[in-house]
């Protein structure tokens, strides 16, 4: 992959129109879908100037792939809410050679060392006193570590678990996928690793207040908490409270999305994590042994190298948003609250968290001693812009796609069974991680249209899961935790949030089934 030039993109202006803006001809007839899962609030004008950086290199990433034609993904801003447009690669990819370094190899000896050495040299530098000039630069050099970092994410695939799967289907007779899945049970990724914590600070805020969960309770400000909390934050704690958002805090800056959260766990009362992550690992150690014992002895470390490949991959394609979504992004917020400081010190803007109204060309210019005039004088109009732009309601698509209605539908909707088990509970149906944690209570069936790592603390509330996409399949984000927490969840209910919104519904994770019950009384 070749390094790309630094350039700011000077197509987002500071000031959001009220209709969209189409960038192309013939954009006007496409079918534009609202992201509300993954940006649930209106982006300013900062955050919408780093869009264009994170996603110019998807088409060239699915064309080194081997796809010759098709896969754009498009973005468009309505009022600040981001819309996509995503265009599938036409046919099969053109096979390369089979002696290249796959995506994981190529992570770990060329990708994750890069952005590595750049995130620890960066992060150490002090932003105090810097000349504006050198501040400057410094923001080149971010930009462009983010559009490398998302550079490599477009081109992170996981051939490693389907080799294996294969190899396991051919070479082992009679195995079925519920037994290579148990293979990988008892994970220790980054997502879960961060729900242990909300448990473990649940715990100790219950222990501190015998499980009250009241809004006047000091729980969160005792020592014993705090300390817990200052560890969590130390581990977590560049995690953006909106996705790509780099115009609001992060959980470091702005905890109180954490003690929120945590609120949630205490009021469902959850046990120890650690013990069912104890009888996972046991389970996948047995089930190991037993596939293993199934093989004659020379195919043996031919299953052991492929088992090992596979169980690193799917490590990285979980873990992987630490040094890609997290800590560039934050690293990059971190220098434009320093141009807020510095605006701020001058007597030109009045809060130094009014850089989120600035693009990043209007930064950079301002570094360079270019005049930003224009940009202040803006900046009232931009701010009450935002607050008027929370206030609306967006549609789901610009130019409205098909969909169904809930009395087009009968009672029973097939998907993809991804997590077996059965359950029967009430719909909770979300369109954002931020509405999941308001609103869902311990039991509920969470219906959604996607999901991301930043979901995984609601898996320990949910009895079940409805996704409407079929992105990743059974080794998706979603399976996999799914199975982790052992709740039943299926993939790929088209328009399952409108169709199943106030319904009790009996779930089956192995069938992929879900009936439609009666409707229940919003409380």
């Amino acid at each position: 992959m070749n390094r790309t030039t630094v350039h700011l993109d000077e197509s987002v202006n500071g000031l959001v129109p009220h209709e969209p803006v189409f960038e192309r001809v013939g954009d006007d007839r496409l079918v534009w879908q609202y992201l509300e899962h993954k940006c649930p609030r209106p982006l300013g004008p900062l955050a919408q100037s780093i869009y264009p950086t994170l996603f110019r290199s998807f088409t060239a990433a699915f064309r080194d792939m081997g796809f010759q034609r098709g896969a754009a993904l498009r973005f468009l801003f309505h009022r600040g809410y981001v819309y996509s447009h995503f265009i599938l690669p036409e046919g099969s990819p053109v096979t390369g050679n089979p002696s290249s370094p796959t995506p994981t190899e190529r992570w770990n000896a060329e990708w994750k060392p890069y952005i590595m050495s750049h995130l620890v040299r960066l992060e150490d530098i002090s932003l105090t006193g810097i000349p504006d000039d050198e501040l400057g630069r410094l923001l080149q050099e971010i930009i462009e570590l983010c559009g490398y970092a998302w550079d490599v994410h477009h081109r992170l695939t996981y051939p490693e678990v389907e080799a294996f799967y294969n190899w396991c289907r051919i070479n082992i007779a009679g195995v079925t996928n519920e037994e290579l899945h148990e293979l990988f049970l008892g994970q220790d990724f980054l997502s879960l690793r961060q729900a242990r914590g909300f448990w473990k600070l649940a715990h100790i805020a219950s222990s501190l207040t015998e499980g009250c969960v009241e809004e006047d309770s000091d729980w969160a400000t005792q020592p014993q908490f705090l300390a817990e909390l200052s560890q969590f934050v130390s581990k977590h704690g560049l995690y953006l409270t909106t996705y790509c958002d780099i115009g609001r805090p992060s959980w470091e800056e702005d905890p109180s999305a954490i003690v929120a959260i945590v609120k949630r766990y205490m009021a469902a009362n959850l046990p120890d994590p650690s013990l069912r992550i104890e009888q996972q690992i046991l389970k996948r150690q047995e089930r190991c042994q037993v596939l293993s014992a199934a093989l004659p002895i020379d195919k043996r470390p031919e299953f052991d190298r492929l088992y090992l490949s596979a169980f690193s991959s799917l490590h990285l394609r979980e873990d992987h948003v630490e040094w890609i979504e997290q800590r560039p992004l934050a690293l990059l917020r971190r220098v434009c609250k320093a141009f807020g400081i510095r605006l701020h010190a001058l007597g030109l803007i009045e809060d130094p968290l009014d850089c989120a109204y600035f693009t990043l060309t209007e930064l950079y210019q301002f570094a360079c001693g270019i005049s930003i005039a224009q940009a202040l004088r803006e900046l009232p109009a931009r701010k009450s812009s935002y607050e008027s732009d929370l206030k609306f309601k967006p549609p789901r698509f610009i130019r409205e796609a098909p969909r169904s209605s809930p009395d087009d539908v009968s009672k029973l909707l097939k998907g993809m069974g991804i997590s077996r088990g059965t359950v029967s509970g009430r719909v909770c149906s979300v369109r954002s991680v931020g509405e999941a944690f308001e609103k869902l209570s311990w039991g509920d069936i969470l219906v959604c249209p996607e999901i991301g790592p930043d979901w995984t603390p609601l898996f320990s509330i949910a009895g079940g899961l409805v996704i409407e996409s079929f992105a990743g399949g059974m080794l998706s984000h979603a399976a996999l935790v799914a199975r982790e927490y052992r709740i039943p969840a299926i993939l790929g209910i088209k328009s399952a949030c409108s169709l199943l919104d106030g319904r009790y519904v009996d779930l089956d994770g192995t069938t992929g089934l879900v009936e439609i019950g009666r409707r229940f009384e919003s409380m």
